[in-house]
């Protein structure tokens, strides 16, 4: 049974319950009341006329034992206004005997409420003949030395049927109430669970692929809370489908891309390996062929290299040092100045005695890869330029060089695997475009950022930052 049910037909129940229990006791107490009420009023009449007739007789027979002719002349005498109400009225002496009755056509009353009478003021009992409910009333008077009982019989039957005239308007009522509070209960519980049917067909959206479903937030109960948590929790996992579908778009390209790079050298080498094994050519031709062989290998052999670094990044656990940046960066300065010199390149270090916190091996292999795309970026007369300072929270350095520069749309770019700005180096310089992205992923592990500036055709600035 779907929620919507089980709210309507457990609140209706619910209602029709207390309404039934609270009905039942009002009708139940208001009769009672009544029934009370009338019977006192009842038994207070046989006592009244009990008195006025005991007064009557002792003033005249109080010396002798009544006859049926004198009670009935002390009946008639009596000027009692409640007299009608009684249906029917008898008197009897202690021996029983009847000196009075108001009619013959009504059954007497119940001569066992004398032995009531005896211990009571007014004794009375309710009973039920032909659909008609009375009350007998009893009550025990002296005079003289004898006793009298006077019994009357008054009918109720009004109370009795404002009884079920009660109960007749409490059906009525209640069928009346149920009929409204299904109404009123059935939109409530539309409207209460309407979010949660939103929270339904939104789940059942997001089940078919659309991860932009949202629910509109109107209210600040608890099914609205539920529909805040349930929007932010479909943003979460939009931002995270996002980025998942990012990260196999790189690793697709990735893949392609180290697929291709694999590709063009393995062509060559075995292109020229196999026109040497084949063709007959001079010594100066094999040689040719054989150094073109040679740095394709060379060129594979950077590349595996240089994936291994980027899979053992991914996994390694980095132990931090306190380097001295400057005599770290006069370091490099020194084991790279051969080298560039053969360039005819100038490589100048400005560097403060500041110490950062850092993974010595790895923050080399930054500075080498930088050094290197400015090296291969100059073309004469080349100068490279490491300066390090700090600054309130930061620790920054620059690589600066005047070479060839990137283009502002290569610049977003040039940190991505196997991409290179200027294609036309990438077999000239032997490069495998991986030098960026391990710079990018070295300085994720130490929290820094990195960030390029260039001037296409004059100048390109790397400057990294790190917290202190």
């Amino acid at each position: 049974m779907k929620l919507f049910w089980k709210l309507f037909f457990c609140i209706i129940s619910v209602t029709a319950v207390a309404f039934c229990v609270s009905g039942h006791m009002l009708v139940y107490t208001s009769f009672h009341s009544a029934l009370n009420k009338e019977s006192k009023r009842i038994a207070g009449v046989n006592a009244a006329f009990a008195s006025s007739f005991e007064i009557a007789a002792e003033k005249m027979y109080n010396r002798k034992m009544l006859e049926e002719k004198e009670a009935v002349g002390l009946v008639l005498s009596i000027s009692f206004s409640e007299m009608p109400d009684m249906i029917q009225l008898v008197i009897r002496d202690q021996e029983e005997k009847v000196l009075y009755q108001k009619t013959k056509q009504f059954p007497t009353p119940d001569t066992a409420l004398k032995d009531h009478a005896k211990e009571e003021l007014v004794a009375y009992t309710i009973k039920e003949e032909t659909g008609q409910y009375y009350l007998h009333a009893a009550s025990v008077i002296s005079v003289g030395k004898w006793k009298y009982y006077v019994e009357s019989i008054s009918e109720i039957t009004s109370v009795f049927e404002q009884k079920k005239d009660q109960y007749r308007i409490y059906r009525n009522c209640m069928c009346g109430l149920i009929v409204s509070v299904s109404g009123v209960i059935f939109f409530l519980a539309v409207w209460i669970l309407r979010p949660i049917r939103k929270l339904s067909q939104a789940a059942q959206d997001i089940g078919n692929g659309d991860y932009t479903k949202r629910i509109p937030v109107c209210g600040t109960d608890e099914v609205n809370e539920l529909a805040k948590k349930f929007n932010w929790m479909m943003e979460k996992l939009e931002q995270n489908m996002l980025e998942l579908k990012e990260y196999a778009k790189r690793q697709e390209e990735f893949v392609g891309s180290f697929s291709h790079e694999m590709k063009t050298p393995l062509t060559s080498i075995i292109g020229y390996s196999d026109m040497l094994r084949s063709r007959q050519m001079t010594e100066e031709e094999r040689m040719l062929y054989g150094d073109y062989i040679l740095r394709q290998g060379k060129r594979l052999e950077k590349l595996s290299a240089r994936m291994l670094e980027l899979i053992v990044m991914e996994k390694k656990d980095i132990r931090m040092q306190r380097v001295n940046l400057k005599n770290f960066l006069e370091t490099i300065q020194e084991e790279l100045r051969p080298v560039l010199q053969e360039r005819e390149i100038v490589l100048e270090v400005k560097a403060d005695e500041t110490y950062l916190m850092a993974e010595p091996v790895l923050l080399k292999s930054v500075f080498l890869n930088l050094i290197d795309n400015s090296k291969k970026a100059i073309e004469k007369n080349g100068k490279i330029c490491i300066e390090s300072k700090k600054v309130p929270g930061f620790i920054r350095i620059s690589v600066w060089d005047n070479g060839k520069g990137i283009s502002p749309k290569d610049i977003k770019r040039v940190t991505e695997s196997f991409y290179m700005a200027d294609k036309s180096r990438k077999y000239e310089n032997e490069g495998v475009g991986l030098g960026l992205s391990i710079c990018k992923k070295v300085l994720e592990f130490h929290g820094a950022d990195m960030e390029i500036e260039s001037t296409e055709g004059k100048e390109t600035r790397i400057t990294i930052s790190f917290k202190e």
